[in-house]
């Protein structure tokens, strides 16, 4: 037995010792488990983040992407990361490498919101090996905390000239900075100063009402068309720093006006802008903070209305007109009686 163990004592051991260091060989140095990291997909579509809420591990990633028919953006709250414009099949990727609560929002939409919670990630305490002798554990290096990046560059904002808005009814010149205001017929918009932060040419583009009229419910009418072309150094803007003021007055306007983004998209679709628009006499106003999607107004249609041509706003109320035939019409009558009363006294 003795001569066993000298023979084969040696080699048995030292087999056993890699064995053991084998076994626990499925670890990193340190003994800490190999973690592959996940992505988890949020979908943009219908003006809503899906799932609103994810939540993910320390060193996940997340990917936006934009089904739907409207730009978007994916903006941290806090301003941790920020996707850009996002066109139509667009995506874009963030790493999370700090346990926390996210809050993010849409920029263009911000009643759209979503969250991101990410959760530390756990280490198991490696446990030795009795063969195996102790080796120190390197220390590790800091990992700085990865910059995000779009998985593909920004794209200009989309002509909607080519998609419904062919007319430019009004344009402007801004400085850096600089502020002003544009119009054409009943429509304006107002440009904080602050607005873009390079020299831009800002157009109020315009379309025809008939254009429009196949995607709204029968008992409504488009009442007006707009979209916005802004033109910087590098090309046509699609995100602003600060919302732009548009108005719109006319008879037409009422409590029950409503405003719907258009699509860059051939055939053009539309859904209703997820933020009310404001309404105060025959004045309607709303607040834009992109260009990334064109837009009509709606009323509910009227007696004696009229379409006007190619101009950005379209029916209008014709009452007077028919207070001209109603009196007109009576005088008529009127006349007839009066008429018919002399015949039969003359007739006596």
């Amino acid at each position: 037995m003795h001569r066993f163990f000298r023979t084969f004592g040696l080699p048995v051991a030292v087999l056993a010792a890699v064995a053991a260091a084998l076994g626990g060989g499925m670890t990193r140095p340190g003994g800490a488990p190999t973690a592959r990291a996940a992505t988890a997909a949020v979908t943009i579509s219908d003006f809503q983040f899906t799932p609103a809420t994810v939540t993910v591990n320390q060193g996940d990633t997340v990917t936006w992407t934009n089904n739907g028919p409207s730009i978007h953006t994916a903006t941290s709250d806090t301003g941790v990361w920020d996707s850009g414009v996002l066109n139509v099949g667009a995506s874009y990727s963030y790493t999370f490498s700090t346990p926390g609560t996210y809050a993010y929002h849409c920029s263009i939409h911000p009643s759209m919101l979503g969250t991101v919670i990410v959760t530390a990630a756990t280490t198991s305490t490696p446990t030795a090996s009795p063969a195996a002798s102790a080796t120190p554990s390197p220390t590790p290096s800091p990992t700085a905390s990865p910059t995000a990046s779009p998985t593909q560059p920004p794209a200009q904002a989309p002509d909607f000239a080519q998609f419904g808005f062919p007319t430019v009814g009004g344009s402007v010149q801004l400085a850096a900075g600089q502020g002003g205001t544009v119009a054409v017929g009943d429509q304006s918009v107002t440009i904080d100063p602050g607005t873009f932060a390079v020299p831009v040419t800002f157009e109020l583009l315009v379309g025809s009402p008939s254009s429009f009229a196949s995607l709204v419910e029968p008992d409504d009418q488009v009442i007006a068309t707009f979209a916005f072309r802004v033109t910087g150094p590098n090309g046509r803007i699609g995100l602003f720093s600060k919302p732009v003021h548009y108005t719109l007055t006319g008879s037409a306007v009422s409590p029950q006006s409503e405003v719907y983004n258009t699509t860059a998209t051939s055939p053009i679709t539309a859904v209703k802008n997820p933020v009310a628009a404001v309404v105060q006499g025959d004045a309607l106003t709303h607040n834009f903070i992109g260009a990334g999607v064109g837009w009509f107004v709606t009323t509910p249609k009227l007696a004696g209305t009229v379409t006007a041509p190619n101009t950005g706003h379209g029916p209008s109320s014709a009452g007077a007109e028919w207070w001209w035939l109603a009196i007109a019409g009576a005088a008529i009558v009127v006349g007839g009686t009066g008429t018919l009363v002399l015949a039969r006294r003359r007739a006596r």
